[in-house]
């Protein structure tokens, strides 16, 4: 799909930003973009960042703070008090491998898959399904919780991108601080949002004009059909934190050189 100026020498773009949302992204969210759309009659809708509210607690299992963390172990205050009043639980195992750290690898999960798993030493697991603490934490973060997350991910893009979709406007996405803490990064949330019709991401290093997900240049075609470029929208994913083991970052902050 290529974008082109209009005949009359316009090319529109609408900007939608900070949506900032759970899976189940709010009505009234929804109608302002539908309202926004027939306004503006855009060619083009740029969302800018922080379209997920990755620290919703719909998230709580594979929250981020940083990048490469443990997902779901150092949960904000603000998202365990929504949580408890949304009535919104970990998952069960979540919980056992979060409460024990055990220090050898006699320690075994009994349970996975049930209400109930618990620690237990090698051999005296009542069940067939045993794995060892660290086996168990990544298997249950790769596979069900995170695969939970990309379901909700996924819910949350259909919603909001559904007036786009309807009025068959294409649209680019780029990232803020907020949308990997989901525990979904961008590279695989931009692999979601190409999912979706009229989604003019490119994939990362397709093209020298694709730097990485969500740093992107989109070239707009001159109206004469030549195919010349006469504009091209810059998309800038401006980064978020810096990563968990940075030395710098344990109290939050990064030197700069001055």
């Amino acid at each position: 799909m290529s974008l082109r100026f209009n005949g009359d020498g316009t090319f529109r773009v609408l900007q939608m930003a900070d949506i900032q949302d759970g899976p189940h992204v709010r009505e009234d969210t929804i109608r302002l973009i539908d309202a926004a759309i027939r306004k503006a009659h855009p060619d083009l809708i740029v969302f800018t960042g922080d379209q997920i509210r990755g620290y919703d607690p719909a998230y709580i299992d594979t929250f981020l703070r940083r990048r490469g963390e443990r997902p779901g172990t150092r949960v904000l205050a603000v998202t365990e008090f929504e949580a408890r009043l949304q009535g919104i639980k970990r998952h069960p195992l979540t919980k056992t491998l979060l409460n024990t750290r055990p220090t050898d690898d006699h320690w075994m999960i009994d349970g996975i898959g049930t209400d109930s798993p618990k620690l237990v030493k090698r051999g005296n697991g009542t069940i067939n399904k045993l794995e060892s603490w660290a086996q168990s934490i990544n298997q249950i973060t790769a596979t069900t919780l995170l695969d939970a997350t990309r379901q909700k991910v996924r819910d949350t893009f259909a919603a909001f991108l559904g007036p786009a979709l309807e009025a068959r406007i294409p649209f680019a996405a780029t990232y803020g601080n907020h949308d990997f803490q989901c525990g979904i990064l961008a590279d695989e949330q931009d692999g979601i949002y190409r999912e979706f019709s009229g989604c003019m991401n490119p994939v990362a290093g397709s093209s020298p004009l694709a730097l990485e997900p969500g740093t992107f240049a989109l070239p707009i075609e001159s109206s004469d059909g030549s195919g010349r470029i006469a504009m091209s929208v810059m998309m800038v994913n401006s980064g978020d934190y810096a990563d968990a083991d940075d030395s710098d970052a344990a109290d939050g902050t990064q030197s700069v050189a001055a």
